[in-house]
């Protein structure tokens, strides 16, 4: 049982793609994997999916989209089935927040794990750009990490795809410099 919490989509969608590898076999995503948005699904439909076996495999990944935006009887349903939700799935509740006050949000942190997501900013977003073209396999100076802040901001979004766009232009070339 996770709670995705926070505005760093970009982060939370990485972690997302993270987990249904580790949970899902590849071929079983139509069984085994369920993307909802808490806005248009019946919390029984909810309730109801994460209770049932899956098919092939070890687990079953239930993931729920706008969870801040349940109403109060509909936390108040989740809450109660939270701590009887099965072994054998792994539910995801994505929200940009919710207050720790909220039962929903109590509930979770006593059985399941709690995740922020906070948006990168200064050094966090410097080595997040640092990372993202070492995986590439190239170094970035300073100056063009500096560069890409100014440019980007810290949406990840558009940076992911001005390094992929860097990554390609450099070609075989291992360091980037801002020029």
């Amino acid at each position: 049982l996770y709670l995705f919490i926070g505005e760093a989509e970009f982060i939370k969608k990485e972690a997302l793609e993270l987990l249904t590898q580790k949970l899902i076999q590849p071929g079983l995503e139509s069984f085994n994997l369920n993307y909802l948005d808490a806005e248009e699904t019946e919390i029984a439909d909810i309730i109801n999916l994460a209770s049932t076996v899956p098919v092939g495999s070890e687990r079953r990944l239930v993931i729920v989209k706008n969870t801040h935006k349940f109403e109060l009887s509909e936390k108040k349903q989740l809450s109660d089935f939270l701590p009887k939700i099965a072994k054998i799935t792994c539910l995801v509740l994505l929200a940009t927040e919710l207050s720790e006050k909220d039962k929903l949000y109590t509930t979770i942190s006593n059985s399941g794990v709690i995740v922020q997501f906070a948006d990168f900013k200064g050094v966090s977003l410097s080595k997040w750009i640092a990372e993202q073209f070492a995986t590439k396999k190239k170094k970035i100076d300073a100056g063009a990490i500096k560069f890409l802040e100014e440019t980007g901001g810290n949406n990840l979004n558009l940076l992911s795809r001005e390094i992929e766009k860097i990554v390609t232009y450099i070609g075989e070339r291992e360091n980037i410099k801002k020029e």
